[in-house]
């Protein structure tokens, strides 16, 4: 869908960025989304899925509450920058 699966690198992270933003807006609570639905969703591994996660959570771009995801408004200024 929005790539290729296994494919490493910053193609995969920008797709991983694109494919938070298709199921959700900044502020935005998403519903629990598992790592592999996501992987599902953008085309990659569950295993990249899971490392840009933690990236983009320590980058502040993203937050987990109560099992849910929220995408701050960093993770969009980012993408839109690139």
């Amino acid at each position: 869908f929005f790539g290729h699966r296994g494919h490493v690198g910053p193609q995969t992270q920008f797709t991983c960025e694109r494919g938070l933003l298709s199921v959700g807006q900044p502020n935005d609570e998403l519903p629990t989304v598992s790592q592999e639905t996501l992987s599902e969703i953008i085309g990659a591994t569950r295993s990249r899925v899971n490392f840009f996660m933690n990236k983009f959570r320590k980058l502040g771009f993203i937050e987990y509450h109560n099992r849910k995801i929220k995408i701050n408004k960093s993770l969009l200024t980012f993408v839109l920058e690139e």
